[in-house]
This record gives structure tokens, sequence and C-alpha cells, in this order.
């Protein structure tokens, strides 16, 4: 900016230019289960995605730099403490949450709108006091009415209608962590706080729970529901040489007696006949990617725990064969190491055999962003080592599903279950578990980017049609004692 009558320069600004580059959110604010999507558009590409309630902003790859965008969040908070996003649902807000002169802070993006806070007890409505700093004396109010045992704590604002499209930053939950001290106490606990909530429903994702589930049962009528989601005695087995029979023996009279067992395939559904119900941990239809032609930044990705029995090693040694015929890769690594000495051995051999080029390590972050990341992937790879963990030949992962609805083949080796369902759906490449066998398959997939497509298309397809959660949702209603 310059000024003819001062002769000088008064303003410089780099401004970039994005030609026919778009950002489209579906809502102007976001707060609890409304839908959360974002449409991005650069030239002919347009990807879709969503995000979950820990995520502040999106990263958009673009042109080998990234693009940060921000989500408007509606959010909330007690004086300096975290914000909230989400309702929190059954609180004993006046106990342990809230002090008498606490005050609510409300971020809202649409700034044009007016808010109100109300409480409500009794069937009877108050309002919340707005300060001249325009904060809620929340505390004040509901320490008001102490003696009241159920206050709902509601917000509206200038553009909703009626009492039906309240949101609620505050409905009562209730949250509780036993102690860890033993399982006895663990299991005494979870009881002694069961009978003071009286739950419908006792939902246990941990076989050791289930005692205090059934005493709860017996007391209090409520419906029992184990959630076998793992292969918990064969994971017992792979730390203990001894006991693994027992274990599995006493999991089995445990969920014998629940109300239902939640299994996750028909394997675990097996074990328990009498009272199971297959319910498959599968993806929404939501989480389908509305663009299967993203631009591919990485070759090959692998997002999970990084361990030896992951095939740690076997990628590590994938990368080196690259390096060693001269051939252009990049695989990218998301996720924790398994413990302090697998950290070392990683860094340790990307140093000595210098692959920092062929292989971007990233720590864990959230989901959405891993499964942007698989867009912009050409494979994704899963390993399970059967040889000192079984249970992987008894399975399919969570990963293989996401690569299919993120638009990408697979590369999984031969394991019993997984690789007869990416065979069946003719959406990757099986391989033995060896790094020059890994290598064999990724050079020849490589050089025929059109049989990638296909795969990828075909492993899309399949998963949409047989492996969606909402041909699972009735199962789950099912083991609930809702159908």
């Amino acid at each position: 900016l310059f000024s003819y009558e001062k002769e000088a320069e008064l303003l410089t600004e780099t401004i970039i230019a994005f030609p026919n580059f778009h950002i489209k959110f579906n809502n102007s604010a976001y707060y609890g289960d409304i839908e959360r999507k974002i449409i991005i558009t650069n030239e002919k590409r347009s990807i879709e995605s969503t995000w979950t309630h820990q995520d502040d902003e999106i990263n958009y790859p673009l042109n080998g730099g990234n693009i940060f965008v921000k989500i408007p969040w509606f959010r909330w908070r007690i004086n300096e403490n975290e914000w909230y996003n989400e309702p929190i649902n059954r609180k004993l807000w006046y106990k342990d949450f809230l002090e008498n002169g606490d005050l609510l802070v409300i971020e809202n993006p649409n700034e044009d709108e007016t808010i109100s806070i109300f409480g409500k007890t009794d069937g009877q409505f108050f309002k919340v006091v707005k300060n001249r700093t325009g904060k809620y004396e929340i505390g004040r109010t509901i320490y008001a009415n102490e003696n009241k045992k159920d206050i709902s704590v509601y917000l509206v604002t200038s553009n909703q209608k009626d009492d039906k499209s309240l949101q609620t930053p505050a409905n009562f939950t209730y949250d509780f962590i036993a102690p860890n001290l033993s399982h006895t106490s663990m299991i005494w606990s979870l009881y002694k706080k069961g009978l003071s909530i009286k739950p419908d429903i006792v939902l246990c994702i941990e076989p050791i729970t289930m005692f205090a589930a059934l005493y709860l049962k017996q007391k209090l009528r409520c419906h029992t529901v184990y959630d076998a989601h793992e292969f918990y005695p064969e994971a017992f087995a792979e730390r203990h040489k001894i006991g693994a029979n027992i274990y599995k023996y006493i999991e089995k009279r445990l969920a014998n007696n629940m109300d239902s067992v939640l299994a996750v395939n028909s394997i675990i559904a097996g074990r328990f006949k009498r009272n199971s119900v297959m319910c498959a941990n599968f993806p929404s239809q939501g989480s389908f990617v509305s663009n299967l032609d993203s631009e591919k930044l990485y070759d090959i990705i692998y997002a999970g725990c990084l361990w030896f029995e992951r095939g740690l090693k076997i990628y590590l040694e994938t990368a080196l064969l690259f390096k060693k015929a001269n051939k252009q890769f990049k695989m990218l690594l998301i996720g924790s190491f398994k413990d302090t000495a697998t950290e070392r051995f990683y860094h340790g051999y990307i140093q000595q055999n210098q692959l920092q080029e062929y292989i971007l390590y990233q720590p864990f972050k959230p989901n959405t962003l891993v499964l942007q990341d698989m867009q912009h992937s050409k494979i994704g790879l899963f390993l399970g080592d059967v040889e000192h963990s079984p249970r992987y030949d008894k399975s399919i992962s969570m990963k293989v599903l996401e690569y299919f609805c993120q638009g990408i083949p697979a590369v999984v080796n031969d394991l019993d279950v997984l690789g007869k369902f990416v065979t069946e759906a003719k959406g990757g490449w099986i391989v033995k578990y060896s790094a020059q066998a890994l290598y064999d398959v990724l050079v020849e997939a490589f050089e025929n980017p059109i049989l990638i497509k296909e795969k990828a298309k075909n492993g899309y397809d399949y998963c949409q049609k047989y492996a969606v959660w909402e041909n699972q949702e009735n199962e789950l209603y099912k083991a609930f004692g809702l159908s």
C-alpha cells in the first residue's frame, strides 16, 4: 500500500492466492452430536472429511505443504478450566464440579446470536444471570438450589424456535473411576457405585468386571452385557505360560450368567452359544470417503501400534530393500511404540541405514487426521505375527476396514480370517510374513497403478455393501434387550 501524498510505503503484506480452492462446512457452528462435515475442493479434487471432539483444526495436504482449517466449535468452560464442546450428562455439578463463585464462559462462532442460560428443577425454569463481563454466574445459581436432587442446565440461542431445539451444555452423567488398588477392591468399588446409580444396563468391557455386574444383576435386576471384543484368553496366554485355560474357563462361566454377550465375530460368538449376539465393529456409512482420486503423497501407510509382532522390523527391512535397489519409496508410519526398547530400535535402525528419506514417522494423533493420511496414500499395510500372537489369525483388523472405506487397497500377510476377507473383497494383496515378499508385491503393484485403483474400488464397494455398521445396529439393540 503506497501513499502518493506521503510518497511512502505504508503497508506490505504477502497474499497467497489459491485458484478454485473452496472450503465449506455443513454448519456454521458445531456442538454435541451435530453432524460434522467439511468439503475441501481444489481444482478437480474434492475431499469430504469429518473430525472428533478432540480436534481443533483440520489438516489438508496441498502441493507438498499443509493448510490448517480452524473448526468453528461452540464451546463452554467453567472459569479457566478445560473447554467442552459436547454435553456432560448427569454430572453432580455442585459436589465435584462447581464452587459457589464459579463463572460459565461461552465461546460462540456465531457472534450475532443472543444466548440465554436456564436451569430446570422440579419442572420449573430459572435464569442464570449474566454479569458485566459477559460471563454467567453458574456457581451462585446452582448453589442457591443445592437442596435440589436434580438440576439440568440448558442454553438457548436467538435463532432457536422452541424448547425442543434446546442444546444442553450440562445434562447429568455419572463419571466414576474405580480405585486401581487390587482386583477385589476394584470390583467392590464398582458394585457400591452401581448400587448408588441404579443403572438399567451394565456393560462390561473387561472380563473381571463381570463379577460386579452379576452382583448388581442379583441385587437390582438390571440387564447385563459382556462386550467380548477381544480374544482375552489368547492375550493372557501370550503374557503368561500358566493359567490360560483357567482364565478361559472363568470367562465362559461368568459370561454364561450375563443376560447377553456382545461378540465381535463368529469365532468369539461360538464360545458363548447360549446368549451371544454377533455384532461386528464395522465402519459407518458416514465414514466412507466420497472421492477415490485424492492426491497421493505416500506410497504406503501403516497406522497402529508399532512393535515387532505387528511387523515393524519387516517394514524397516522393506524400506532398506527399496533403498538398495535405488527405487523411490515413501512409507508413512503412524502410532505409538509398544515400549521404549522398541522405539530405540526403530530410531537406531533408521539412523544406521540412513532411511530418513524412505520412512516418515508420526506419533499418535486424532483418527480423523489419520484417515486423511490414508486418503493420500496409495496402499495400506497390516501384518500380524501369528507365530507369537495366534489371535491375529482369528479376526479382521479395523485398520484394513478403514483403508477400504478411505479408498485405498491393502497388503496383508497370509492370516486366516483377514486374508480370506481381503481375497473375497478383491481389495488387495496377500503376502508371506517377510520383507522380501512384501517388497516383491509392492514393486509389482507400483508398476501397475491401474491395478491399484481397481483393487481400491473393489475393497471400497465390498466394504460398503457387506461391512458397514448400519447392518449391525439391530444386533446391538438385541444385546441390550431393546429389540
